[in-house]
């Protein structure tokens, strides 16, 4: 799982690599990050993370924190 950094404003990837905030898509309304391809292309776990030929694209929602707090819930007993 790809773990969001608020404070740094990046996500890492299983492997503590980071993917820091590459562009936005104003259409879509979602900020893209993006992992380095040099570093995704000598990753061991590659083909289990992306098939992308440039390593791995994250899309963020502007409201994505509620959407995983929803998700947490979801998993939790008493749901």
């Amino acid at each position: 799982d790809f773990t969001y950094e608020s404070k740094q404003d990046c996500y890492l990837c299983p492997q503590g690599q980071r993917l820091p905030r590459s562009s936005s898509d104003r259409r879509k309304g979602v900020t893209i990050y993006r992992a380095p391809a040099t570093v995704c292309k000598r990753c061991p776990v590659k083909p289990q993370c992306t098939k992308g030929r440039y390593g791995q694209v994250i899309q963020r929602l502007p409201f994505q924190d509620v959407l995983d707090r929803a998700g947490c819930y979801v998993e939790t007993e008493g749901y």
